[in-house]
């Protein structure tokens, strides 16, 4: 029996060997960084687009305001002169757009359309294009007589009529 005794004390001694050595090599091995987590990113808010430039007051006539709030256009429809501005003044909570005539297109009122937003032809064309933000304002000059329909292109349910007279 003691050479049995020796034989399972020696087993026990090298698996002690091998479990210190283990340990061992683990515990002196450099900890890993832990994975790097992107920081969160703060939302960007772009601050409002600059609006067309004002026609010059050689030839700008009277300056009407229509206000937009609670999804309404006020006055709803207005009768000016021919060269006269309209302001659109945003006193919402929320972006607005107004556009010419007939959604989604912008074409009825003339030189007017969706598609020249963007282009050389922005400033003629009777469309904010890129929106008017809470607290600001979009101008048109009106030189074509005739009723002239337009909306909230965000909400084309929202609409106005300006009447240009000679």
């Amino acid at each position: 029996m003691s050479n049995n005794k020796t034989v399972v004390w020696l087993v026990v001694v090298v698996i002690v060997l091998i479990a210190g050595f283990i340990f061992y090599m683990n515990s002196t091995r450099a900890p890993e960084p832990p994975e790097a987590v992107p920081p969160a990113e703060e939302p960007t808010v772009s601050p409002p687009a600059e609006p067309p430039p004002a026609p010059s007051p050689q030839t700008q006539g009277t300056v009407h305001t229509v206000t937009f709030a609670d999804n309404a256009f006020s006055p709803k429809e207005l009768t000016i002169k021919k060269g006269d501005v309209v302001t659109w003044v945003n006193n919402s909570n929320q972006e607005t757009r107004p556009a010419s005539a007939i959604h989604p297109t912008h074409g009825v009122y003339p030189g007017s359309g969706l598609e020249k937003c963007g282009t050389a032809e922005e400033p003629k064309t009777f469309d904010a294009c890129d929106g008017v933000v809470p607290g600001n304002s979009w101008s048109f000059q009106f030189n074509e007589v005739g009723e002239w329909r337009y909306h909230d292109h965000l909400r084309s349910s929202v609409s106005g009529k300006i009447t240009v007279t000679e």
